[in-house]
């Protein structure tokens, strides 16, 4: 039974993030809200905190621990997308191919605007990151730039959605892809946290970002677009 169009795209999308490593800068949060609302010790685990997800979907905060060994393979994991998009081109009717492809180049264009992003700002918003960490950054940004430029090579149209990602703005319904990561950042509250170091314990406390208030602050910041 041929996989539905839906599913075709899940497993697409899923290969952007799966491996991925982010983090959420502070310094941008508290510039867009001068009454200091997230200066609270509450959101100290939610920013300028590594979160690395894995290939098989579970995620940590990063702390002091390798990173390499899960990016390095991320080039690797976008060919499999790649190699689909071509198998599927011959399959399906023109309609159904230009459909999937569209949508999953919208998805792209954030992996590939945010992945530059981190790469060029983390030295500033981490003070004490890894070299390790930073190669792991620059490495996921190539491998990211690598598969988009490949797949506009070789799957050609003239579009919008397929011009340069660095040099326009992106649309608010172009980052449906943002919810995946920011569902992540539950990954530093300690259950799947690799850091481990023993805390005084105190009432647990919930991590209040929302996704509209986190998509808010990448359309704005990130992106310069006003939601």
């Amino acid at each position: 039974m041929e996989e539905s169009l839906k599913n075709q795209h899940k497993k697409f999308i899923e290969r952007l993030y799966k491996p991925f490593i982010f983090y959420i800068p502070r310094r941008l949060y508290t510039e867009l809200d001068p009454k200091g609302n997230w200066d609270d010790e509450k959101f100290d685990d939610v920013f300028d905190t590594v979160v690395l997800i894995k290939e098989d979907g579970s995620n940590q905060a990063l702390g002091e621990n390798p990173s390499n060994f899960y990016i390095f393979p991320k080039g690797l994991v976008l060919s499999k997308n790649t190699y689909d998009l071509f198998d599927l081109k011959e399959k399906l009717n023109v309609y159904s191919f230009r459909f999937l492809l569209d949508n999953y180049l919208k998805s792209l264009v954030f992996y590939v605007r945010i992945s530059k992003w981190m790469h060029d700002n983390i030295r500033a918003d981490i003070n004490d990151i890894q070299e390790e960490t930073l190669f792991s950054f620059e490495k996921q940004m190539e491998a990211i730039h690598e598969h988009w430029d490949y797949l506009q090579e070789n799957f050609k149209k003239k579009s919008p959605q397929t011009s340069n990602p660095l040099g326009e703005n992106i649309k608010k319904e172009d980052l449906k892809a943002v919810n995946n990561l920011i569902k992540i950042s539950n990954a530093v509250e300690t259950k799947h946290s690799i850091n481990t170091k023993p805390k005084p314990k105190k009432t647990e406390k919930k991590i209040l970002v929302t996704d509209e208030e986190a998509e808010k602050f990448l359309l704005k910041t990130v992106f310069k677009v006003n939601s």
